[in-house]
C-alpha cells in the first residue's frame, strides 16, 4: 500500500495526459504481480482500438493487436462503472472482446475505459459543452479515451480477488488524477485561447484597442523611470467607407489585413502595432524621436499607396493612409495627452487632403514634406 500511494503521488504531479498513459504500464507492472498492461486508443468513431503503449509483449505483436470493437461492448463497460473483471474467457458475451482476448491470447484479465472511471464526468461534460457553445473559433477537442487490459501473461493464470480489489482501486484512482489532468490541460488550453481574444484584432491578427492602451501606459511609464522617448502613429485609411460601398465588405476586410500585415512587417520587434478601431491603426515606436517616427510613417505611407485593390481589373483602385504623429516627452508628459495630440496631427493631415503624414506641435525644419 506504501508502494501504491506513492506511485499515485507522483502520478499526480504529471500534466500531460498523453505522457501520464506512457508511463503507466511500466509502472504498473512493477507495483502489481502483473505481466502485461496494455493501454489502447480508441477510435470512437472507426470503433478501433489500437495500441499505445504496453508491456509485456514484444514490439512484433503489439503491432497485431489493433481490433474492432462494438458500441455495446462500451456501453456495457459503462454501465459496469467503467471496468470489468473476466474470470473465464468462456463467460465472455460480446464477439468484438472475445476476439480480441483470442488474438491476444488471453483467458483471465481486467479490462477497462479510463475515462469511465473518473468521478467527474459530468463536469468534463459540461466543460466541454460550454467550450463548443463559446464564440471560441477553436474550441478545445474532446479527450482521447483510452482502454486498458491487465494480465498474468499468457499463462493463463488468473488474477486472484485480493489483486482484482486492489488493482480496480489503484486503477479508480488513475482514473481520477487522468480526468483531472484532461481538465487541467483543457482549461488552461481555454484560457490560452481566451488570453489571445483578450489581446489580439480577429480580423487583422494584430493586436487590439485593449492591448494597445495597456501598452501605451507601459511605455509611459518607462518614459517616466528611464527617461527615453517614444513616438505615437495614428493612422486612418483614407475614404475607406467609400472603398467598402464601391467594392463590399469582404474586399474591405482585405484591405485592412493588406495594411496590418505591411505596416507589421516594416516595423522592429519591439514596436507594437494595434487595431485602434474600425480602419484606424495605432504603432508605438519606443526610444525614436519624432522626426525619426516621421520617417518610418512616410515610409508606410508609400509602401501603402503602392498597392492596387478592388478584385476586378475593370474595377480597381488605390488605397492611401494619413498619419498622425507625436512625442513623448517632445509633445506632452502622459498617454493620454500623447494619443491627444496624436490624433490632432491625424486631423490635420485628413483635413489637409489625406495622403499626408502630419506632426504635432512646431514645424521640423529639415523635413520639409511634413505638414502641420
Amino acid at each position: 500500500l506504501f508502494y501504491l500511494n506513492n506511485l499515485a503521488n507522483q502520478l499526480r504531479t504529471e500534466t500531460n495526459p498523453e505522457r501520464l498513459i506512457k508511463l503507466l504500464p511500466q509502472k504498473i507492472a512493477e507495483g502489481f504481480q502483473v505481466e502485461r498492461c496494455i493501454f489502447f486508443k480508441i477510435d470512437r468513431q472507426k470503433l478501433r482500438l489500437e495500441p499505445f503503449s504496453f508491456v509485456g509483449e514484444s514490439l512484433t505483436n503489439i503491432k497485431k493487436f489493433k481490433f474492432k470493437i462494438s458500441p455495446n461492448f462500451l456501453h456495457y463497460l459503462k454501465r459496469e462503472n467503467g471496468i470489468l473483471w473476466i474470470k473465464n474467457i468462456h463467460e465472455i458475451l460480446d464477439k468484438s472482446l472475445l476476439n480480441m482476448a483470442g488474438k491476444i491470447v488471453a483467458s483471465s484479465f481486467l479490462v477497462g475505459n479510463l475515462s469511465y472511471l473518473g468521478t467527474q464526468q459530468e463536469a468534463t461534460r459540461l466543460f466541454f459543452k460550454i467550450s463548443q457553445e463559446s464564440d471560441i473559433e477553436h474550441p478545445p477537442s474532446h479527450s482521447q479515451q483510452f482502454l486498458f487490459f491487465l494480465d498474468k501473461g499468457i499463462s493463463g493464470t488468473p488474477l486472484a480477488t485480493y489483486e482484482v480489489r486492489i488493482l480496480k482501486s489503484f486503477m479508480q484512482t488513475v482514473g481520477i488524477i487522468y480526468e483531472n489532468i484532461l481538465l487541467y490541460t483543457r482549461l488552461m488550453e481555454l484560457y490560452r485561447i481566451r488570453e489571445q481574444q483578450a489581446m489580439y484584432d480577429e480580423l487583422t491578427g494584430i493586436y487590439n484597442y485593449r492591448y494597445f492602451m495597456q501598452e501605451l501606459e507601459r511605455e509611459a511609464n518607462r518614459n517616466k523611470r528611464f527617461h527615453y522617448p517614444f513616438s505615437l502613429l495614428m493612422i486612418d485609411v483614407d475614404h475607406f467607407k467609400e472603398f467598402n460601398d464601391s467594392y463590399g465588405h469582404l474586399e474591405g476586410d482585405r484591405v485592412l489585413r493588406t495594411i496590418a500585415t505591411t505596416i507589421k512587417d516594416n516595423l522592429r520587434a519591439t514596436d507594437t502595432i494595434a487595431r485602434y478601431g474600425g480602419e484606424e491603426f495605432a504603432v508605438i515606436l519606443p526610444r525614436l524621436k519624432k522626426s525619426e517616427a516621421f520617417q518610418i510613417a512616410d515610409k508606410l505611407r508609400k509602401k501603402i499607396e503602392s498597392f492596387t485593390f478592388g478584385g476586378k481589373k475593370d474595377k480597381h483602385c488605390r488605397v492611401t493612409i494619413s498619419v498622425g504623429v507625436a512625442s513623448l516627452p517632445e509633445d506632452c508628459n502622459d498617454a493620454r495627452q500623447l494619443l491627444l495630440q496624436a490624433d490632432k496631427a491625424l486631423y490635420q493631415a485628413k483635413k489637409g487632403g489625406r495622403n499626408k503624414v502630419c506632426i504635432a506641435g512646431k514645424h521640423i525644419p529639415s523635413l520639409n514634406s511634413i505638414k502641420t
